[in-house]
């Protein structure tokens, strides 16, 4: 899965010139769930994996974020914040 995350990451980021983390997350299930074949009615083939997107753009200093199971744990003038990540998956689970 690792692999095959990477590779189709490599695919929409680059090659596609999908930039935003919400976006690039979309597009990352879409295609996993493509390759390997995965229907919502299928209970035996529901793989999957979790992660999170951030990008920063260091001139307006914005900070985007989109994460698939996985908080943003982000420290701000010594205060601890968690945002939470969406409950859906990347592919099927």
């Amino acid at each position: 899965m690792c692999v095959l995350g990477i590779t189709l990451l490599n695919e929409t980021i680059v090659h596609e010139n999908i930039l935003r983390p919400d976006k690039i997350l979309e597009s990352l299930r879409t295609k996993i769930i493509h390759a390997l074949g995965q229907r919502a009615a299928d209970g035996h083939l529901r793989d999957g994996i979790e992660g999170i997107v951030i990008s920063f753009d260091i001139h307006s200093q914005r900070l985007l974020y989109s994460g698939a199971f996985n908080p943003l744990l982000l420290i701000h003038n010594d205060e601890l914040l968690c945002i939470k990540g969406d409950s859906f998956p990347i592919g099927l689970l």
